[in-house]
């Protein structure tokens, strides 16, 4: 899946592929892979040469640098800590070039928080996702997909069936974009920049109170 979410921004709406996770999660036995950085990449390159099935292979390619400090040897599905963390009421998670958005996010304004980066979204170790919903009250889930189908909706029905919590989905609204821009300016447009994220999830954050 090449040039994933907002990255061929001047080429329009017809370029901008924000429905790829939704579509490919309702196909029997294919995988979907999302790395967020180069070092998820060759993860995810290795995951799908050695799978015996399908696999959907999402690449951003916006490089918003290093979410690791270096090799990370994973299991297909297998959520990684991006971030460490104790005693907060929320936990991020965030798929391909959000991760770098919630550690920024979680840095300045919730630094007690956890953050999982999701490299492999079908299949999931959805017993991992349900402890951290079940450790925390609330869960921010972030994507540069539609906040329909995706993963802030996988993580929801994990919650729903294993560890009821309140989920946060920060994504592409439900609308097509408006404007042809930059790719900084339709992450702003829908309110994926870091300013209004953090705004999103200081508000959610209250709620919980």
């Amino acid at each position: 899946g090449d040039g994933a979410g907002f990255v061929y921004s001047h080429l329009g709406t017809s370029h901008q592929s924000t429905e790829d996770i939704a579509c490919a999660r309702a196909i029997p036995q294919l995988s979907i892979l999302s790395p967020a950085d180069r070092h998820e990449m060759s993860l995810c390159m290795e995951l799908a040469y050695q799978s015996r099935s399908p696999v959907y292979l999402r690449m951003g390619k916006s490089d918003r640098g290093d979410v690791h400090g270096g090799p990370v040897p994973a299991r297909m599905g297998e959520l990684l800590q991006a971030r460490g963390g104790q005693g907060s009421s929320i936990a991020f998670m965030a798929t391909g070039s959000m991760v770098r958005t919630a550690l920024d996010v979680a840095l300045a304004a919730h630094p007690q928080a956890e953050v999982w980066s999701v490299p492999g979204i079908k299949p999931i170790d959805a017993a991992r996702v349900a402890d951290i919903c079940r450790r925390h009250r609330g869960v921010v889930v972030l994507e540069e997909h539609a906040t329909i189908g995706g993963l802030g909706g996988l993580v929801a029905e994990i919650a729903t069936d294993r560890a009821p919590t309140r989920v946060l989905r920060v994504g592409v609204p439900d609308r097509y974009s408006e404007h042809c821009g930059s790719y900084d300016y339709l992450l702003k447009e829908h309110g994926l920049d870091t300013a209004h994220v953090t705004r999103q999830v200081a508000d959610f954050a209250r709620s919980l109170a």
